[in-house]
């Protein structure tokens, strides 16, 4: 290691997918609601583990095919959300099936921000700001709690 030149370093990179949006809780909260308005009873963290397992099933099934067209990771949501509704004998329409697969754009001060912080080494900072961001407050107050804990 002490051959390592870190001017040779072009970027840094990490996978932030669940550390900070931490996607079964907010499906599992999106599924509660609209199982709640429809008198729907079904256990919502089974739901939204059975959906997201289906779609790494469909992604590991289609990388290994190669049979069927290119498909982004917003069609294989939705192809997997079917294949679950099918399962739980749930007609959910168009539009509440575009509600919970729809993403959430982050305006360009939040991530300018964001930078910010993670350049000055205030990474859980900046998890805060984007727990807030996206609206989860389970995330936002563990970071809280983790912020506190390290002051």
């Amino acid at each position: 290691m002490s051959n390592f030149d870190l001017n040779k370093v072009k970027a840094l990179t990490w996978d932030v997918g669940g550390t900070i949006f931490d996607w079964h809780y907010t499906i599992k909260e999106e599924i509660t609601n609209l199982s709640n308005s429809k008198s729907k009873k079904i256990d919502t963290t089974t739901f939204t583990n059975k959906w997201r397992f289906k779609m790494f099933e469909l992604l590991s099934q289609h990388a290994k095919e190669y049979k069927t067209p290119w498909k982004n990771a917003d069609q294989l949501h939705l192809e997997a959300l079917d294949i679950v509704l099918d399962e739980y004998n749930w007609n959910m329409s168009i539009n509440e099936k575009k509600q919970l697969n729809e993403k959430k754009e982050l305006d360009t001060g939040v991530i300018t921000k964001v930078h910010m912080l993670t350049q000055r080494n205030n990474s859980t900072e900046a998890r805060i700001l984007l727990s807030k961001t996206m609206g989860n407050k389970k995330l936002e107050k563990f970071y809280n709690a983790m912020l506190e804990l390290n002051d």
